[in-house]
């Protein structure tokens, strides 16, 4: 465990997506890429295997889950109903994690609805959609709170739902070797990502005591790439991600074994540098060489979606990228009257409310109201903010998609919830606010965080968690947004691969 107090906060601005990385394609949506090939094109009614299906979640042997997925056939399609439960350890810190799924789809395996939920302890949040006219509408609900208002997003065509369209890809008539690019539609970011499917061979497994003939198939999304085993029926019997985690074909009884926290994930997904920084928060300065990625060519490898460059926002504001080295200065507060003309030319975005961010939730904007003195320039009402948080919210690690409504009802979370609760207290004051993530500095290593940006004539950096305004130069953005959707899977590519060397400082 991390043995400085704010240590004991830190969680990441992605634990969504680093828990859950060998589940993503799992809990997704489907859509064949626009002008593209896709394995469910003209083929009508797909065979997806009906029954149930229990796998145990492994963590480099370690048993921390299971998941239990449920596929009917109805009068109209099929309906899928998917469980996975999880020990899951941050920071020294096991705690359990449920993810539920119910979803209804055309006999083609389309999907018509859905309704996905992640429950850990006090924190319960919902996202429900529907496809309607090519539309589909999205309402999330944090708590027992009243549902968002809908978010609209367009389909070209009708999204595929995953938890079985990796047993259709097996039961296709792909062969090596044949591949296939879908996009994705994540229910907890709300975005889109491309993912290549391969064929890449066939391998024997042993299966509950059997050997069982399987149809290996390889998804790479972000420069990750995940393994599916199917067999001859179309079942999934086994699947692999990235940090150690596994899922295996098992009976019930034996994924409801007695589960235990595997390793943490926190420290898996840190990075070391070359050499220690000294008092961190003194620099003006910091100079790093970015490695481990390619950051010259990051686009498309032999028609693969990779990691495109232009999903790292590495150059802007106080932070710039050239030739593998980034510099970092710290910046300088603007005075307590901020550019008219300047503030009116933000994006409107990072002043209206989300589904992550609802700043215009009663309890947000009471709370609001409440922290604001009149006659307040902006500058002092970010202060004010940053102050009430520190005060108010408990800084502890919390597993689930960080909302400002339920951060704000149970008065806990880590950066994911510092971060949304404050851009939503700022945007209810009129503040223009963003969500910044990407890697901060504490004790020799570099972890994964979320913070904030302000607008005040131009961004300024804030950390709540750490009540720094403006942030240390630590702080390297990776990522930023109006609402953090895409941020996760944005950065998935970069995790375990990254790395930085210390080249220069400045006090």
């Amino acid at each position: 465990m991390i043995s400085t107090p704010r240590g004991l906060w830190l969680w990441g601005a992605f634990a969504a997506a680093v828990f859950t990385i060998l589940l993503v394609v799992r809990l997704e949506f489907f859509r064949p890429r626009p002008g593209g090939d896709s394995v469910l094109k003209g083929r009508g009614p797909v065979a997806v295997r009906p029954g149930e299906t229990w796998m145990a979640i492994h963590q480099n042997r370690k048993r921390i889950g299971f998941s239990h997925r449920i596929i009917e056939r109805t009068g109209l399609g099929y309906r899928v109903v998917e469980k996975t439960v999880m020990k899951i350890n941050t920071m020294g810190m096991v705690q359990d994690l449920v993810v539920t799924s119910e979803s209804d789809t055309e006999p083609d395996f389309s999907l018509r609805s859905f309704d996905f939920e992640v429950v850990s302890g006090r924190f319960r949040f919902q996202v429900a959609g529907r496809i309607e006219n090519s539309l589909l509408r999205v309402t999330t609900r944090a708590n027992n709170d009243d549902p968002s208002r809908p978010v609209t997003i367009p389909l070209e065509t009708r999204p595929y739902l995953s938890a079985g369209i990796v047993q259709a890809m097996g039961a296709s008539g792909l062969a090596e070797p044949d591949r296939v690019v879908v996009f994705v539609f994540d229910p907890v970011t709300m975005g889109q990502v491309p993912v290549t499917v391969r064929v890449m061979g066939h391998e024997s497994l042993l299966v509950m005591g059997k050997t069982v003939s399987t149809k290996k198939l390889s998804f790479k999304f972000k420069g990750v790439t995940q393994h599916a085993w199917v067999d001859g029926t179309g079942r999934v019997v086994k699947e692999e991600g990235i940090l150690g985690m596994s899922l295996t074909l098992t009976s019930r009884e034996e994924a409801l074994e007695g589960a235990v926290g595997g390793d943490d994930l926190t420290l898996l997904a840190s990075v070391a540098p070359n050499r220690p920084i000294e008092d961190p928060q003194g620099l003006t300065r910091l100079e790093v060489k970015i490695s481990g990625i390619d950051m010259v060519d990051l686009g498309h490898d032999d028609g693969d979606p990779g990691m495109d460059l232009q999903n790292l926002d590495l150059d802007g504001g106080r932070q710039s990228f050239a030739y593998n080295r980034l510099t970092i200065i710290k910046e300088r507060l603007p005075g307590n009257h901020a550019d008219d003309a300047a503030m009116a030319a933000v994006d409107e975005r990072f002043l209206a409310p989300g589904p992550f961010i609802r700043s215009d939730h009663p309890g947000i904007v009471s709370q609001a109201g409440r922290i604001e003195k009149s006659g307040d320039t902006p500058l002092e009402k970010i202060r004010a903010v940053l102050r009430w948080m520190d005060e108010n919210i408990e800084k502890r690690p919390v597993l689930s998609m960080p909302d400002a409504v339920s951060t704000l009802r149970n008065r806990m979370g880590d950066c994911n919830e510092h971060a949304v609760l404050f851009a939503a207290l700022c945007r209810a004051l009129g503040i223009p606010a963003r969500v910044e993530a990407g890697l901060v500095y504490l004790n020799h290593r570099f972890y994964y965080h979320a913070w904030n940006g302000v607008y005040l004539g131009r961004w300024i950096t804030v950390d709540s968690l750490f009540n720094q305004l403006p942030a240390d130069v630590t702080h390297i953005r990776l990522a930023s947004g109006a609402g953090g959707r895409g941020l996760g899977l944005g950065m998935v590519g970069v995790m375990g691969r990254i790395k930085l060397e210390i080249v220069g400082e400045g006090r």
